[in-house]
């Protein structure tokens, strides 16, 4: 896929797609919509799997039948979380994030998977991939991957590390206040 097909892709998946586990140990991404040349174009770039769905009788006549696009491979999974993680949402990034890291620590179903292998960005997958392997330290491009995330991580969560002392000092600082008056 070129990067702009690429960023197409990530678009139509951010508004559209899901990503959901399967009873034993399996993965689903996909894609449902009512645009069936959308998921025909889906399917003619990434692979997988596409098919229709009919509207059941109890539905009313005027609606338009469902077209669906899933992937269901976990290194083709992977390998497309990987392409797309850069632009998802906060929501799909870590849902992603937590597939991905799942993957990085138990590698029995889902095949060969090296997160060294992958550019992943700002994630911690690739630390706790050797954290689990006992290969830490870990190589330059996972350490430089786990840093940026825990910056943007202490950052995100900056009103919940520091706030809990802030709001206690206030407290103090209010009842000294209240004792010397």
């Amino acid at each position: 896929m070129t990067p702009t097909d690429v960023a197409w892709f990530a678009g139509l998946y951010e508004g559209e797609g899901y990503l959901s586990r399967i009873a034993r140990s399996g993965i689903r991404l996909g894609i449902n919509m009512t645009d069936e040349d959308v998921i025909r174009r889906v399917h003619g770039l990434v692979g997988g799997q596409m098919y229709g769905r009919q509207r059941p009788p109890s539905v009313p006549s005027n609606w338009k039948p469902l077209w669906c696009w899933q992937l269901t491979n976990w290194q083709d999974v992977l390998a497309l979380c990987a392409l797309i993680l850069p632009w998802m949402g906060e929501r799909r990034r870590a849902k992603m994030e937590e597939v991905i890291a799942e993957a990085a620590a138990d590698g029995r179903r889902k095949g060969f998977y090296k997160p060294c292998d992958l550019n992943l960005g700002i994630s911690n997958a690739g630390y706790l991939w050797h954290q689990k392997h006992g290969l830490l330290p870990a190589c330059e491009g996972c350490m430089a991957s786990y840093q940026l995330y825990m910056t943007r991580w202490r950052l995100n969560n900056r009103a919940k590390t520091r706030g809990y002392g802030a709001t206690y000092r206030q407290k103090q600082r209010v009842k000294s206040s209240e004792i010397t008056n």
